[in-house]
């Protein structure tokens, strides 16, 4: 339960959390859970190392991911980034393509340690609730449809909710630019093997992704896998910049940020504990008046920020 007093709230939710995830390069990874295989390493080619998810290794089987260690938002966002995924060999797809089995951009409220099934699952079969874009090298039989595709997944399925074809080879060693945007309705994936965003998205697709994680926040990150075939999987550099929405009071929007809190605590869910608390609407107003004065004497908060929330909560219908 969220304690009725303001000063304990804050000292429960601490900062908000960053929205802003930048890795230039993977020379210092504080602030993600690698785990399996996934390591950072010098891979000879870039200048800085880079997050390897997979190594070319004949093990058969390996799973490498890597999340963000706290929530992040995820109403909206934009984020861009590289891979190149090199060494390839192995069994042959059903194509005769040798190399796998490719990687996922995903997002997911499993958990900073999730981490799915090997192959043919990209290290993200299995993960539920979760939304991911794949970027596949490696034709599976009745799941992909072709040997080098991108496709956009839900709850760790991976017969892809949309998919399309990209020429060439994914793990020929060479580096490849991603852009993945959301509007909160559109979800549009670009690649790129020139480092120039296309002007065409390479596919689209309408997803509620809070209403799939059942969250407005979720951890974000990468996972990878192989099996009979392999390769090294790298991400070069990554950045992810997203938004949970305004704070919306009984209909009423503040204009204000719906702040995510360590812990995925969000603004709603300690408004709602006001509204849950008190048993008059005196009472709410009070308690959002001293929720959001702590909030401002403790820097969250600017004055304009309070004023709007106070008055939305002054006319709402509540409790």
């Amino acid at each position: 339960m969220i304690p009725r007093t303001t000063l304990p709230i804050l000292f429960l939710v601490g900062l908000p959390a960053l929205g802003q995830v930048s890795f230039p390069d993977f020379s210092d990874p504080a602030g993600l859970a690698l785990n399996g295989s996934s390591a950072t390493v010098d891979n000879g080619i870039d200048p800085a190392p880079v997050l390897r998810l997979v190594p070319a290794v004949d093990l058969g089987g390996n799973g490498g991911s890597a999340f963000t260690s706290e929530m992040v938002c995820v109403k909206g966002f934009s984020c861009f980034f590289e891979f190149r995924i090199g060494a390839s060999g192995g069994f042959p797809d059903p194509n005769g393509e040798p190399g796998g089995d490719g990687l996922t951009f995903t997002i997911q409220g499993v958990g900073a340690n999730a981490l799915g099934w090997l192959g043919g699952g990209l290290g993200y079969g299995g993960l539920t609730p979760s939304i991911a874009v794949e970027i596949d090298t490696w034709q599976n039989p009745g799941q992909d449809p072709d040997s080098n595709h991108v496709g956009i997944d839900a709850d760790g399925d991976l017969v892809s909710l949309a998919a399309a074809g990209v020429p060439g080879r994914f793990d020929d060693g060479n580096l490849r630019s991603v852009w993945v945007d959301y509007d909160g309705v559109l979800l549009e994936v670009r690649v790129s093997d020139t480092g120039v965003r296309p002007a065409v998205a390479t596919l689209a697709r309408i997803v509620d992704i809070p209403g799939v994680l059942g969250s407005e926040a979720g951890f974000v990150g990468f996972t990878a896998a192989t099996f009979g075939a392999y390769g090294d999987h790298d991400i070069v550099s990554w950045s992810y910049q997203g938004t949970c929405g305004n704070l919306t009071i009984d209909g009423c929007d503040t204009g204000v940020e719906n702040l995510l809190f360590t812990g995925g605590i969000q603004l709603s869910d300690l408004v709602n504990a006001c509204a849950a608390q008190a048993t008059t609407h005196g009472g709410f107003v009070s308690c959002v008046a001293s929720l959001t004065n702590g909030l401002k004497q403790a820097g969250i908060l600017t004055g304009r920020q309070k004023s709007a929330i106070q008055s939305c909560a002054a006319r709402a219908n509540l409790p």
